[in-house]
């Protein structure tokens, strides 16, 4: 390439980067092959392409005089400037001659730099030739279009030509808009630019600033927004606490609060947490005075204490080392009485002076005295009610539902030893039986006695003079009539009798040695309930089960026995080997509990205890030293330095 003005050259080299590395190419060795006459860039018109007509350059005068020759000499043509005179034009000689459009010279075929392609025609937009700037600012040929880098108006494609080009995603026209930016790219949340639709637009991908897929941060958009937030699940955010499972802790029963999107605590339920879950099995739950919650399964009181109210709240309120109402357990009061270590203290009910019997019901204390039968009632101070008075010396004494029975004057004169009967109420005493109507001379009086809801029955010795006692056994109905012998003349001992309303039952020493029944309508034919029993102390009747106290002569000791009454199903409750028990006399049936008087120790001073065992035979115990005369369901009671002592059982 031989440019002949360096001023060409340098613009050659310097054509603007936007046209292609082939075009630029293209258009340097179309320069080239127009200069030095060795290739030109098209022939004549009456000559072949690449010869030359001429030896040098032409010259041309100031009025546009050229002159040339075959010989190198100069020959003048006169004619206006780009115009070939009298002769053809050369393409490429920068003279416009006939038949061409253009002819730059040798910038014709110059990409960029001429609108004169080297064949001396006008380049047009596809041609693939890029012409001067000002027409065109690429052309790729067929390749150019609208959505390519050359537009078909051979522009070079930017953002803002309203084409959308390479790289564009839109391209309105405009400097940026609601729908395309500034960079011809479609509006979107991310790019930086608040579109319409967009409350904000951060150009980042962080959901835990203020602005969140181009909206702003709020509780409930599923996102933490740091600072402002401690937790967000969205749509599972809750406006009111969660009911969590029985067992389940504040730490493992949380929810994400609407509105503040604050860390808040359900409704828990557990042992520990102070309240009581019965549903869920809780008997306890927290704290309580004198006592403590195990588990939530029931509390423990401290040692002496007790929940005696059932009332959680006040824990185990009830002090039962001296609580009167509560004495040793829940409910056992003391009546009238102190508590003291657990233990009822007996108290003096009444001040009555001499006193031969008493019995008790389950109101009143009834007692003997030398010349009246009295009652008082179970109560603090109580007002003693004259209910018989002009008795002789009374011996025995027995009650049933209506009625007071007594035995008058223990000795030999006949004539006053009777069994009186005396309303509770009051009223006149009445004789049911009298001891001078059996015909015997000397008569020992009444020994025994016992009665029935419907019957009274009485043992008694009648002798003559150096004639062996007769021991006997007799009845009646409790208003009196007809007395009926159940047992006599005989010389065995009656030791004790106890009646049902059906049944009269009595033990026999002697040769007998056995307990007897015989149905209360009387009869001939005794029925041995239990043999082999040399002396009996005490029997008394529950609902269907015979109890007493006898010298067993199998085992040489004392024992209690329980059985049917027909005898079956004997069982033994305690013997003398325990310690709980030593002779049981005055057995008695209080509720479910036999209850007795033992003498321990030498004969002439002994020691005396009250005992008690329920009637299955467990839970055997020692009462209080001394002895009792009466008890009913609530209270032992008896006699000590003429006064009645009460105590609660």
């Amino acid at each position: 390439m031989n440019f002949q003005n360096p001023t060409l050259l340098t613009l050659a080299l310097a054509l603007p980067a936007c046209f292609a590395p082939n075009q630029m190419v293209e258009q340097l060795d179309s320069s080239s092959s127009s200069s030095g006459g060795s290739e030109g860039p098209s022939a004549g018109p009456d000559g072949p392409e690449g010869s030359s007509t001429t030896s040098g350059s032409p010259t041309t005068g100031a009025n546009g005089d050229s002159s040339t020759g075959d010989d190198g000499l100069d020959t003048e043509t006169s004619g206006e400037p780009g115009t070939t005179g009298d002769r053809d034009s050369v393409c490429g000689d920068g003279l416009l001659g006939g038949g061409e459009e253009c002819d730059d010279g040798e910038l014709n075929g110059v990409n960029g730099m001429s609108d004169c392609m080297s064949d001396c025609t006008l380049t047009t937009c596809g041609d693939g030739f890029v012409g001067v700037p000002e027409t065109e600012e690429c052309d790729q040929g067929g390749e150019n279009a609208d959505d390519a880098a050359c537009t078909s108006t051979c522009a070079i494609a930017v953002c803002g030509d309203n084409l959308v080009g390479p790289g564009e995603s839109c391209d309105d026209g405009r400097a940026g808009s609601d729908e395309c930016t500034a960079e011809c790219a479609l509006a979107s949340c991310g790019d930086g630019i608040v579109q319409e639709g967009e409350a904000c637009d951060d150009e980042n991908d962080d959901n835990t600033d203020a602005c969140v897929n181009c909206v702003a941060a709020s509780c409930g958009d599923g996102w933490i927004q740091e600072g402002e937030e401690q937790c967000d699940d969205g749509a599972g955010n809750a406006s009111d606490p969660p009911v969590c499972a029985y067992g389940t802790t504040e730490d493992d029963c949380t929810y994400c609060a609407t509105g503040s999107c604050s860390v808040e605590v359900g409704i828990t339920s557990y042992c520990g947490d102070g309240t009581v879950q019965a549903g869920s099995g809780e008997v306890c739950d927290g704290t309580y005075p004198n006592a403590t919650c195990d588990d939530c399964g029931g509390l423990t009181c401290a040692s002496g204490y007790d929940d005696c109210d059932g009332n959680l709240a006040n824990g185990c309120e009830v002090d039962l080392t001296n609580t009167a109402t509560d004495c040793g357990s829940c409910g056992h009061s003391c009546l009238d009485g102190a508590c003291s270590a657990s233990e009822c203290q007996p108290y003096a009910l009444y001040a009555t002076g001499s006193i031969h019997e008493l019995v008790a019901d389950e109101d009143f204390v009834y007692f003997i005295t030398d010349t009246t039968a009295e009652r008082i009632p179970q109560e603090a101070t109580p007002s003693s009610t004259v209910l018989a008075s002009g008795l002789e010396t009374d011996t025995f004494s027995e009650l049933e539902q209506n009625d007071l029975y007594i035995v008058t004057e223990w000795g030999t004169n006949t004539s006053t030893n009777q069994i009186m009967r005396i309303p509770k109420a009051g009223g006149a005493p009445l004789d049911v039986y009298e001891a001078g109507n059996d015909g015997f001379s000397f008569i020992t009086g009444v020994e025994q006695l016992s009665v029935s809801s419907n019957r009274i029955y009485w043992a008694f010795r009648g002798y003559e003079i150096s004639t062996p006692p007769d021991h006997f056994l007799r009845g009646s109905a409790i208003n009196g009539g007809t007395i009926r012998t159940y047992e006599s003349g005989t010389t065995d001992p009656i030791d004790v009798i106890e009646a049902t309303s059906s049944t009269i039952f009595w033990s026999q020493s002697g040769d007998t040695d056995a307990i007897l029944s015989r149905p209360a309508t009387g009869g001939t034919t005794d029925t041995t309930v239990r043999e082999n029993l040399l002396s009996c102390n005490s029997i008394v009747a529950g609902v269907d089960r015979l109890y007493f106290s006898c010298f067993d002569g199998a085992t040489s000791l004392m024992t209690l026995f329980a059985t049917d009454f027909d005898g079956a199903n004997e069982e033994i409750l305690l013997t003398a080997d325990d310690p709980n028990f030593d002779d049981g006399t005055s057995l008695a049936l209080s509720g479910d509990d036999l209850v007795w008087n033992d003498d321990e120790g030498s004969f002439g001073a002994p020691d005396r205890y009250v005992r008690t065992v329920r009637i299955d035979g467990t839970e055997a115990r020692t009462v209080r030293p001394g002895v009792f005369d009466a008890v009913d369901s609530e209270a032992y009671f008896w006699e000590a330095s003429d006064e009645i002592w009460m105590l609660a059982k």
